[in-house]
């Protein structure tokens, strides 16, 4: 077990809980969200991995906690934590670009109940931005590499990798053959 993918997994499940009861206003649909993150074949796989997959997940949920409270409550420690923990949440994963994309497409749909902190959005967004932006830079570099290369570690999609990303999504990894 590698300590330091475990220890922003087992982090996350308090953020969760925290989330999921600012969200609802109730400690129950906090507590079954906290569960069902602890119990999760994805989280668990990955608290096991010394790969940047725990840590994005923390860093998102940081993210999103910050965001939800920003926009209700609209005080500065976490419009800060918004931005920072979104340019940490980058700096983790690449595919960071994916919660960004949906929590901006969010607040464009919420734009009336959001209207009067959308200039502390955008500047907190774009900061963000401007924190990412080595980044960036350096994720276009990479791409072009991997692109550039022969061989790729990825299988192509077909019905049979499709079928095992579906039966790795609900059950989690398994290293029986068989399963599949």
């Amino acid at each position: 077990l590698d300590v330091l993918p475990a220890t922003f997994s087992l982090l996350a499940v308090p953020l969760v809980f925290a989330l999921g009861r600012y969200l609802t206003g109730r400690a129950a649909a906090g507590l079954a969200a906290a569960l069902l993150t602890a119990i999760s074949p994805f989280h668990l796989y990955y608290a096991s991995e010394l790969g940047p997959h725990s840590l994005y997940a923390f860093m998102v949920l940081a993210a999103a906690y910050c965001n939800v409270r920003a926009l209700e409550e609209n005080r500065l420690r976490f419009w800060i934590g918004t931005v920072v923990f979104e340019a940490l949440a980058f700096y983790a994963y690449y595919f960071s670009v994916f919660y960004l994309a949906a929590v901006n497409l969010f607040v464009l749909f919420h734009l009336r109940a959001y209207r009067p902190v959308m200039l502390r959005w955008v500047a907190s967004q774009a900061v963000a931005g401007l924190l990412v932006l080595p980044a960036i830079v350096l994720a276009v570099f990479v791409f072009r590499m991997h692109a550039s290369a022969q061989e790729h570690w990825f299988p192509y999609p077909t019905l049979v990798t499709l079928a095992i990303t579906l039966k790795n999504w609900f059950a989690g990894y398994s290293p029986r053959h068989w399963v599949y």
